[in-house]
């Protein structure tokens, strides 16, 4: 065969196989992720397009995409047609590993919540500050400092730990709770333990299975109390002015004009007004420090007169005795208790705070054994509701009822006073069984 034969042949095989090679197979890019090759597109910008929808999807909800520091390469090659596996949507998303470079809030070890940025981590801390300051009205908030030491970490987070400004600021609130062995001392009732450990009688009833409010309890005996932590301590400085009242002193003069043992208001008493302007501490929202700055009377108290006639000796009738069962006593008055049953001076009842001529009530029924002045207790009413038990009211400025009336509870009986050994208005209220006196708060 002649050598142009040949050549001729030879370039006619070689587009019989350029065809069919051009026929059979095609130009793509191969997509791995990882190393992990994933499928083939016919143009990259086809897989970029996926690789950002799986980031969008991810950090849906966040308001921005997540971000990936996976290796994803793009290989241009052509391959057999029937060897061809397309990339898809899917494929990509589960290969992605997404993240966001977010931030945490930590106490030493303890990481307290996680967020998008720096910038909605500062706006969580500045919604705990205002939380527990909440300026406005006669409050002026003057420096607000978190006292505790805590630390701003960069952190790469997974999409499902970050926290919305809501969650993060709900999970600081939430503080830690611990539970604390309490002991019952002689004289404590739910309600005293309640008060000096600033939680609710529910609270406790709660943290002790089997305790209801109709249980007794005795010294020594344990309870459990669940002890609140804040995550986070505030502290706050400025100053606040509040209107407050300024009491009119009940000036009481003999007149023999008045029946003995009664009296008369001759001239009513006004209260004053006065404006005082405090500095303070709180710790999370609670008064810590107070300080008076300023004081500027608005008004001037009157001064209630009372003429009182000649002293009589109180009529008294024998108090009942029995078993002493105490049972439906309710409270006289509604106020602050400004001191408590014992202590070293052996108060033997507790003092109600009032005001003079507020209307006090009898703790049940029963009948008056003795109303009159007593000495030290002004003027005073005994109560006997039978059975060994009797109530007594202390300091009145005025007697309702007199010996052998007969009271039902919650009766007017007398109006808030401060007569007899006082330091101001306020009623005594004593319960005593067969003479001895007890711990009102344990029977209210």
């Amino acid at each position: 065969m002649s050598l142009p034969l040949v050549l001729a042949t030879i370039a006619m095989l070689a587009v019989s196989y350029a065809a069919v090679y051009y026929g059979t197979t095609e130009q793509t890019v191969r997509v791995s992720i990882n190393g992990q090759a994933l499928g083939v597109v016919a143009e990259q910008a086809e897989a970029e397009v996926m690789v950002e929808a799986a980031l969008a999807l991810y950090g849906e909800g966040l308001g921005f995409p997540a971000l990936t520091k996976d290796e994803i390469s793009y290989e241009n090659l052509r391959i057999p047609i029937s060897e061809r596996v397309p990339l898809t949507q899917e494929k990509v998303t589960a290969a992605i590993t997404p993240y966001v470079a977010g931030y945490a809030l930590a106490v030493g070890e303890q990481v307290l919540v996680r967020v998008a940025s720096l910038e909605v981590l500062d706006e969580v801390l500045q919604a705990y500050m205002e939380h527990y300051t909440q300026p406005g009205g006669q409050k002026t908030i003057e420096s607000v400092d978190i006292q505790d030491s805590y630390t701003k970490l960069a952190l790469d987070l997974s999409p499902p730990e970050v926290m919305s400004k809501d969650e993060a600021l709900d999970r600081l609130l939430m503080g830690t709770t611990s539970v604390v062995r309490h002991t019952v001392q002689a004289g404590e009732s739910l309600w005293i333990i309640a008060r000096k450990n600033d939680v609710l009688v529910e609270d406790i009833l709660a943290a002790n299975e089997g305790l209801t409010v109709d249980s007794m309890i005795h010294p020594g005996q344990e309870l459990n109390l669940n002890e609140d932590h804040p995550s986070l301590t505030v502290v706050a400085r400025g100053v606040s002015v509040a209107e407050e009242v300024i009491p009119y002193t009940v000036v009481t003069r003999e007149d023999n004009s008045v029946n003995p043992g009664a009296s008369v208001i001759r001239q009513a008493g006004v209260t004053g007004r006065k404006n005082v302007t405090y500095s303070f501490v709180e710790k999370n929202g609670r008064t810590i420090e107070k300080e008076v700055v300023e004081e500027t009377v608005v008004s001037e108290p009157v001064d209630q007169i009372v003429a009182r006639g000649p002293a009589i000796i109180a009529v008294s009738v024998v108090a009942s005795r029995g078993s002493g069962n105490v049972s439906g006593i309710g409270w006289p008055l509604s106020g602050n208790i400004t001191s408590y049953f014992g202590g070293g001076r052996r108060h033997t009842g507790i003092d109600i705070d009032g005001y003079t001529g507020q209307p006090f009530y009898a703790a049940g029924a029963g009948t008056v054994s003795s109303a009159g002045w007593m000495g030290t207790y002004g003027y005073c009413i005994l109560v006997d509701h039978g059975d060994g038990v009797t109530t007594r009211y202390a300091h009145a400025s005025q007697l309702l009822v007199k010996a052998g009336d007969k009271v039902t509870k919650g009766q007017n009986i007398g109006l808030v006073g401060s007569t007899g050994r006082s330091t101001g208005s306020h009623l005594h209220f004593e319960i005593i069984i067969n003479g001895n006196a007890v711990n009102p708060l344990n029977y209210l």
